[in-house]
């Protein structure tokens, strides 16, 4: 426990058990007055935060029955996230949350919903990155340039903001107190290969993409998952009490891949201003590609099961040249491989999430299948 949390347990045990005249005891008192300050601190963070956090809602165009052949334009998934600050200003959410959404929208807290634009995304740590097309006002992106990126420690009291059970369509989230409970290793079955923070600030579905903060107002996580069991009535899964964050360390290796060092120079070529005030200038991934277009093949249960090539443009890197195999139309991709790691293709989106990644010059390699055959293809990204 916390030395700062200690007046605050008191003071709650005392409002308990105090008569009226014991009221008078200035240990009590003065309990109860360290009681209100904590608390008009918790109001001023969450105050403060609240204008980081915004609502993730994904759209999905399904064909539509009307004459003219239009798709019409449904909700797809819910999520939450956070607007950071990073050579820019972009909103971050979790990988899950936007995964084959084929549209992206930010609810913010005066309700108006704001297209976005993914730019990069990381399966592995569970992060995507997205940027507005103009920067609304009256939003406050959190700084991650100098943000403690040492994890908190066992007790340390966190708040989390998000949109549990998809309440917070307006934009107007909700705020949870917790503590750390510690460290966790990373989970492949729950989709995080990055070490966790747990802690105990209720996040439910729809908080996912959400942010972990201190009570500084400093961003320290962004929250990924749940632990959850059945509950004994067989009425579903049922909230454990245990939430699990992606660190700010991993968040920041992340941003650095994709947008380059929080300042100095760097390598990446400078997009027109956000035109948001008291914003630096947005900067552009300047990922490599394969001169390849894809489209997303599915199953016989309509799940995607790949991305098809559908075109090849001439000289690219991954097209066919004297003495050396290349990619064709119809050929079917089912792995990325880079930097030592694999990327499952599932579909058009996950083969473009993986390039926009790396930048152009890095080695990659493709497993591929052409007539029901598995084929291998290696080369280097080229600039898009």
């Amino acid at each position: 426990m916390t030395p700062r949390s200690f007046p605050l347990l008191v003071a709650v045990l005392a409002l308990g058990v105090v008569g009226v005249e014991a009221r008078a005891d200035p240990r009590l008192e003065r309990a109860l007055a360290q009681a209100r300050a904590v608390e008009h601190e918790l109001v001023e963070v969450v105050r403060r935060v609240r204008g980081s956090a915004v609502t993730i809602v994904g759209r999905r165009i399904r064909p539509s029955e009307t004459a003219d052949g239009r798709g019409a334009r449904q909700m797809g998934g819910v999520g939450s996230g956070v607007v950071v600050s990073w050579r820019g200003t972009w909103v971050l959410t979790n990988y899950h949350v936007v995964d084959e959404e084929q549209r992206v929208e930010a609810v913010t807290a005066d309700g108006r919903s704001h297209r976005l634009q993914l730019r990069a995304s990381d399966r592995r740590s569970d992060l995507a990155l997205l940027s507005f097309r103009s920067v609304p006002e009256g939003i406050f992106p959190a700084p991650l340039e100098h943000v403690r990126t040492s994890r908190p420690g066992d007790g340390s009291w966190v708040i989390a903001t998000g949109n549990p059970f998809f309440l917070a369509l307006d934009g107007v989230g909700v705020a949870t107190l917790g503590v750390v409970s510690g460290a966790r290793p990373p989970d492949p079955e729950a989709y995080l290969n990055v070490p966790t923070i747990q802690h105990d600030a209720e996040i439910n579905p729809g908080s996912s993409g959400g942010a972990l903060w201190d009570l500084r107002g400093h961003l320290i996580g962004i929250n990924g998952t749940i632990a959850t069991r059945t509950d004994r009535s067989g009425g579903g899964p049922a909230h454990t009490g245990a939430s699990f964050s992606v660190p700010a360390s991993a968040v920041q290796d992340f941003l650095t891949r994709v947008l380059g060092p929080a300042s100095g120079t760097g390598s990446r070529r400078p997009a027109a201003d956000t035109g948001s005030r008291g914003t630096t200038s947005a900067y552009t991934v300047r990922p490599g590609g394969l001169g390849v277009s894809f489209r997303t093949t599915r199953d016989r249960n309509g799940q995607p099961a790949g991305a098809l090539v559908s075109g090849v443009a001439r000289g690219s890197p991954a097209a066919p040249s004297p003495g050396r195999t290349g990619l064709h139309s119809g050929d079917l991709v089912t792995t990325f491989s880079v930097d030592g790691r694999d990327y499952r293709i599932r579909s058009a989106a996950d083969v473009e999430s993986a390039m926009r990644l790396y930048p152009a010059g890095t080695p990659v390699s493709l497993v591929f299948y052409r007539a029901g055959r598995a084929h291998a293809w290696s080369g280097r990204l080229a600039v898009r």
